[in-house]
């Protein structure tokens, strides 16, 4: 009986250790998920410090890396910006009013956009500013984007957004197009290539 108790004893001195490292390691694995999530939601700037005009040159974004997947971007630096190397994936485009620029033309490899973080995947809100794509672009929904229909808005008057390459819709779930301020001349979307895929536009 003693020898019986003992090893019932070691078992449950085990079981107790096991059940603690077990426990650790749930949340260690949870602390991991939400600093990736935190990090994948947070806005990223790209400012061209080196000077290049390449998205995927680590140097010309704060808090590098380049974007490559489901973080938020802002723009603050403008001109050419090109895409060489291979396609990238990016949640949302911000070109901001306040230390952004007025022109931006995108040139080089494919961008998908995502909508997967930020209601307003595409987001214009300088006076005049333009926004021009010549190389392909893809609309692929992924995430909460397939539940809540995101936004592409023109915040401020005069602004110009134009897809000289193809845009293509690959995604069954819709995106919106706002302006604030439409009239004759005062906000412009220009599709001077192809729009392909399925998938709506409102």
């Amino acid at each position: 009986m003693a020898k019986l108790f003992l090893f019932s004893s070691y078992l449950t001195r085990n079981n107790k250790k096991l059940i603690k490292k077990t426990n650790l390691l749930r949340l260690l694995l949870l602390l991991g998920f939400l600093v990736n999530s935190i990090l994948a939601s947070a806005q990223r700037v790209y400012d061209n410090a080196t000077g290049d005009n390449e998205w995927r040159n680590n140097g010309n974004w704060v808090g590098a890396p380049f974007i490559n997947g489901d973080s938020r971007g802002k723009f603050n630096a403008g001109g050419n910006i090109t895409v060489t190397g291979g396609n990238v994936r990016i949640s949302q485009m911000i070109f901001p009013d306040a230390g952004g620029v007025i022109s931006y033309t995108f040139s080089g490899n494919q961008i998908t956009l995502n909508g997967f973080y930020g209601t307003q995947p595409i987001q214009i809100n300088k006076i005049g500013q333009v926004v021009t794509f010549n190389n392909p672009f893809v609309w692929n929904a992924t995430g909460t984007a397939k539940t809540s229909e995101r936004v592409w808005k023109f915040v401020k008057k005069q602004s110009i957004l134009t897809f000289n390459n193809s845009l293509k819709l690959q995604s069954a779930e819709p995106f919106r197009v706002e302006a604030n301020n439409i009239g004759n001349d005062q906000t412009q979307l220009n599709f001077n290539h192809s729009l392909i895929g399925t998938g709506p536009i409102k």
